[in-house]
């Protein structure tokens, strides 16, 4: 699912019709506390913020949405926006891709494909790397278990 939040109305109904074609699930938001409101009930793994919102601003909420739903993938569109909080919310991982008003419609699609493509990508490695400590797990214990054999054996003679 694509969660776009936006406090402009003309805004949201242009950023969900992008996305009429793609085969996506796409939620809406008009501020912060509506999106959290979604995000607590719905399987969400991209969100689309706008950076200048009330209350909360775009940075501020996707800072959050990192700490709350970290897998979910994090994009900001902004009009204007201090470029020394930018860069901070990207260097500390908040936002996967930044996107400024007006937004070129096919780079912003791309770039939430692959949002989702590496959510995707991400949620295999995470069950392929606890499969592998299972088998670490179990290789330990049968390891354990043949040195027990071994010892009985040796005692056995």
């Amino acid at each position: 699912m694509l969660l776009i939040v936006d406090d402009d109305e003309d805004d949201l109904y242009f950023l969900r019709s992008a996305f009429t074609n793609d085969d996506l699930q796409v939620l809406t938001a008009r501020d912060a506390r509506g999106a959290f409101e979604i995000l607590a009930r719905a399987p969400v793994g991209v969100v689309i913020s706008d950076e200048s919102m009330p209350g909360l601003n775009g940075v501020d909420f996707l800072s959050h949405v990192k700490d709350l739903y970290p897998d979910t993938v994090r994009i900001l569109l902004s009009g204007h926006v201090d470029v020394g909080v930018l860069l901070g919310a990207i260097n500390d991982g908040a936002i996967y891709k930044f996107f400024p008003k007006p937004w070129n419609e096919s780079a912003l699609r791309g770039r939430v494909r692959d949002a989702f493509q590496m959510r995707e990508r991400a949620a295999q490695n995470a069950l392929l790397t606890r499969d592998l400590d299972d088998k670490r797990a179990e290789l330990a214990r049968l390891e354990i278990e043949i040195k027990r054999l071994r010892a009985d054996a040796g005692r056995n003679r």
